[in-house]
């Protein structure tokens, strides 16, 4: 049996688990998440791959990886920050893509419970944040805390990164999503075809499509709507061109078709958006 493990609409929610409902079950993961558990262990499988998660473990569950829980003892709790992956992308867009690649490779017996105590922190915090929707700022902090605790996972997992041992089963499809990835980042201001990027990865784009739809249950084309709207509103959030600017570098033939791209992605008018 496998599942998409999904939450709601939010950007980034907190949940709190025993893990009892996943027990045998093969979950595909759609976003990013921070997990940290508080007491008890259990026994889970990312890609296939055995680890223990115990008590002052805490680990990140990248995007469009194989998730398992083999077994749970009774008094194991965890809390888990799920992070959509449009929120994600527009977090990362930028991120030099080596983090993203030694972030793969997070798992709960990695790091010493003293080695957490800055993680820890940021992790709490973000959880204070949730528990406040009311916070005027609430949105910029959250992709601050994120993007810190994504730094601080990153420099806890370099030292036992290796690129080659480190690889698993999935590493050329890895890879190539991680390329697409950074591609569409980089000429995301020139390019929303399919075709552009498989050119530029050698390969077909029926090719290009197979990777990405077996490896995270979604096409070419959603992959590149989102980064690129993610690169949309980040323009949006921190600079003051206006819809025209942006739909320039951005490479619309018009203002109008850049307001129905983004809408057709988001629900909302750029203007809207930077309003809200």
């Amino acid at each position: 049996m496998e599942n998409s493990i999904t939450e709601t609409n939010e950007e980034f929610r907190v949940t709190t688990s025993d893990f009892s409902e996943m027990v045998g079950s093969n979950h595909f993961n759609t976003d990013l998440r921070f997990m940290q558990c508080h007491s008890g262990n259990a026994v889970i499988a990312i890609d296939s791959i055995e680890h223990t998660f115990s008590a002052q473990h805490s680990f990140v569950l990248s995007e469009y990886m194989t998730f398992q829980v083999k077994e749970a003892s009774a008094d194991f709790s965890v809390t888990c920050i799920t992070i959509s992956l449009p929120f994600y992308y527009e977090i990362v867009a930028g991120f030099d893509g080596t983090i993203l690649t030694v972030l793969l490779h997070s798992v709960p017996e990695l790091y010493e419970s003293s080695d957490l105590q800055a993680a820890n922190l940021i992790f709490e915090n973000l959880c204070l944040l949730y528990e406040n929707p009311n916070h005027t700022n609430r949105r910029s902090m959250a992709m601050n805390l994120i993007a810190c605790y994504i730094y601080e996972i990153y420099e806890l997992t370099l030292p036992h990164f290796d690129m080659e041992s480190g690889k698993n089963n999935n590493s050329l499809f890895t890879d190539t999503i991680l390329s697409f990835y950074n591609l569409v980042s980089q000429y995301g201001h020139q390019s929303r075809n399919i075709e552009f990027y498989a050119e530029k990865l050698n390969m077909s784009s029926r090719y290009l499509y197979k990777i990405v739809h077996n490896t995270c249950h979604i096409t070419p084309k959603q992959l590149i709507d989102d980064v690129i709207v993610s690169l949309i509103k980040q323009s949006l959030l921190t600079t003051t061109l206006n819809n025209q600017q942006i739909a320039d570098k951005f490479g619309f033939s018009d203002q109008s078709a850049f307001g129905q791209y983004f809408k057709r992605c988001t629900k909302l008018s750029p203007s809207e958006f930077r309003a809200k």
